[in-house]
């Protein structure tokens, strides 16, 4: 939680190198500073940087360079570029075939499984997933082992399975809460509170968010305003709008600092379902704007910000107002499309 801090040692460290220190060494810092920049949301300086550790390309094994492509990876997934996303983690899968690394195979996998699924597409991700597990339980990986029940936990929900992805995510969280691994386990939380609230019981799914954004808080994890975010969807969906709004504001406020350009339209997205529930069509009309000019100008698309919209646009219905409703409609189907789904976007 502390990338501010990563980046200035790494620069300072950086600072100290002479002309004698071997170019694998500044390799490695270069993908160091690029992760770092990630955590920022600098995303054009996480993308010079790998080019400069890749411009040392002779000098980097076959572990480094997928490491070089997993960054690469989080860097696309978090701008919401989906082809360029899978397409980086598959070639961090390849190169750590290469380097015989079992723990960055089954990291890889994952991370591989985890982009078919941000695209909607758990048959596609499962058999990922389930290598990335047997590969952790070969190598003995506990940590890896709880992640990877946990992302197949997720895929399990998302193909209609629940009673399946309970099983999974609640394994998950006894493996991390065994390993000590705290974000691990508010990660397995935020998973059951999503499988709780697509079942329609948001009240219990509040209670994971909140354990969940109190471990993250502890931990100085980014990932706290993500369970405030789903914390706020659980407050919608229990008819408790007005209390969903700050906790909402507070988690745009926090992605607009991180840079997190897409979470800041899917909270901008949420926030007019509030402003919906309870007929503030002065809000809606200021969240609307914000989230379209946002999503325009980054290309940002995502099947939960998709779906987030439609539900939006539900609730402008329900309130009796179908121009806005369709107007919400309209940031929804263009979604779909940028995702390759047209058959979604012509509902």
């Amino acid at each position: 939680g502390e990338a501010g801090r990563a980046v200035a040692l790494v620069t300072d460290l950086e600072a100290a190198l002479d002309a004698s220190v071997p170019a694998r060494v500044r390799a490695r810092l270069a993908i160091l500073h690029a992760d770092a920049c990630r955590l920022e949301g600098r995303y054009d300086d996480a993308a010079a940087w790998l080019e400069r550790a890749e411009g040392f390309e002779t000098e980097l094994d076959h572990a480094e360079r997928a490491r070089t492509y997993a960054v690469r990876g989080a860097v696309a997934r978090e701008r919401g570029l989906r082809d360029s996303m899978v397409s980086a983690y598959r070639d961090a899968l390849a190169r750590a075939e290469l380097a015989s690394d079992p723990a960055l195979v089954a990291s890889c996998a994952r991370w591989v499984g985890i982009g078919h699924l941000d695209a909607g597409e758990p048959d596609r991700a499962t058999p990922f997933l389930e290598r990335a597990l047997e590969t952790a339980v070969t190598s003995g990986d506990g940590i890896g082992i709880a992640r990877s029940r946990m992302t197949l936990g997720i895929a399990a929900r998302l193909a209609g399975r629940p009673d399946e992805a309970r099983a999974h995510l609640t394994r998950a969280a006894e493996g991390m809460q065994a390993a000590g691994a705290r974000g691990g386990l508010a990660d397995c939380l935020n998973a059951l509170g999503e499988l709780e609230r697509g079942l329609g019981a948001p009240a219990r799914a509040a209670e994971h968010y909140l354990r969940a954004a109190a471990l993250h808080e502890a931990l100085g994890s980014r990932s706290e305003a993500v369970a405030r975010l789903n914390l706020g969807l659980a407050l919608i969906d229990d008819g408790r709008a007005q209390e969903a709004r700050p906790v909402l504001r507070a988690s745009l406020a926090t992605f607009d600092r991180q840079g997190r350009q897409g979470l800041v339209a899917g909270a901008r997205v949420a926030l007019l379902e509030c402003a919906a529930s309870v007929g503030d069509w002065a809000d809606w009309d200021l969240q609307l704007g914000a989230a379209r000019a946002r999503l325009e100008e980054t290309g940002f698309a995502a099947v939960d910000l998709a779906k987030s919209t439609e539900r939006a646009a539900d609730r402008a219905r329900e309130n009796g107002d179908d121009r806005r409703a369709v107007d919400a409609l309209r940031i929804a189907s263009a979604q779909w499309r940028a995702l390759g789904r047209p058959e979604d976007a012509a509902r």
